[in-house]
């Protein structure tokens, strides 16, 4: 049986893998599907570098600035959406190209999840509720007791995936180690998933990462943070968890300066472009690989070729 061809774009961020992808979609009958966890977030355009109007009008574009940053999201959540996205993609007779620089996403949606049931969201508000109340660290102390495994691999800070794997073993009695064990089930079997990365060198990709600062500072980041603040969103919100939002807001409460805040983001997103080209050089394996976000008509072949 010959399986459908669906493409990914994976990269650093401030790569280029928003232009890439918008390229590849005119070029091949394309809609763009979401694979970065904070481009679903809404009212944060500017911190997520978020598709311009521009682009989303050039191409279809889906799941993206679909949340409220107060709420939560899980790559569950993201699977079963990405799944029928795709699936509507087919049905329109296009090509889906998942664009994100969120590896996890992109690893569970090519390689699959354990089968973990499904987690109550009563039990997970509770602990929730728990880890406001009490502190997480007193629920990280339970995870290093019944799961030490999960535990060594987390920060003590970590709320979101301590929450997640205390909620796991306290609803199924099996740690999440002990279900990360078990095979994974792939979540679109029928799907060959085609490998694009841009993997610029690192000079040009730190000169990338400070140009889009700068437009972001230009575009007004100060005052979408601003807004984000005066909401009073909790900080164990995922969304608020964005790379400059910290910084940001320790700017609006005065407990650092304008360029300090500004220094530290930028030098967060390098880190993040590192850890994101790590991923990329260790676990992606891509059938294409590109030092820059141009297409040409030979790296259009190889893709077509790949796409038979």
């Amino acid at each position: 049986m010959n399986k459908k061809k669906a493409v990914i774009i994976f990269g650093p961020t401030a790569s280029g893998k928003t232009s890439l992808g918008i390229n590849i979609a005119q070029q091949l009958n394309g809609v763009i599907i979401n694979a970065d966890s904070r481009q679903i977030y809404q009212e944060m355009p500017i911190i997520t570098a978020m598709p311009s109007k521009e682009e989303f009008n050039s191409v279809p574009h889906l799941l993206f600035s679909f949340l409220k940053p107060n709420k939560e999201f899980s790559v569950d959540k993201y699977i079963d959406m990405a799944k029928n996205a795709c699936n509507d993609v087919f049905s329109q007779n296009k090509l889906p190209i998942f664009v994100g620089g969120t590896g996890f996403y992109l690893k569970v949606l090519t390689e699959g999840l354990s089968p973990i049931p499904d987690i109550p969201q009563q039990l997970v508000n509770e602990l929730t509720k728990k880890a406001k109340d009490d502190s997480i660290e007193i629920l990280y102390k339970e995870l290093t007791m019944t799961d030490p495994i999960i535990a060594s691999k987390l920060k003590p800070t970590d709320s979101h995936r301590i929450i997640r794997a205390l909620s796991v073993f306290k609803h199924t009695n099996t740690t999440l180690s002990s279900w990360q064990k078990v095979p994974a089930v792939l979540p679109m079997p029928d799907v060959d998933f085609i490998k694009i990365a841009i993997n610029p060198p690192r000079e040009i990709l730190y000169k990338r990462i400070h140009d889009r600062f700068d437009i972001m500072l230009k575009n007004g980041v100060i005052k979408e943070a601003e807004i984000l603040y005066n909401k009073n969103y909790s900080f164990n919100n995922q969304a608020l968890g964005s790379l400059g939002l910290k910084e940001f807001f320790a700017y609006i409460n005065g407990e650092l300066t304008i360029e300090q805040a500004e220094q530290k983001t930028a030098q967060q997103m390098r880190r993040y472009a590192k850890r994101q080209t790590t991923w990329l050089n260790n676990q992606y394996n891509p059938n294409i690989t590109l030092l820059n976000n141009k297409l040409n008509n030979d790296i259009l072949s190889d893709i077509l070729m790949l796409l038979k």
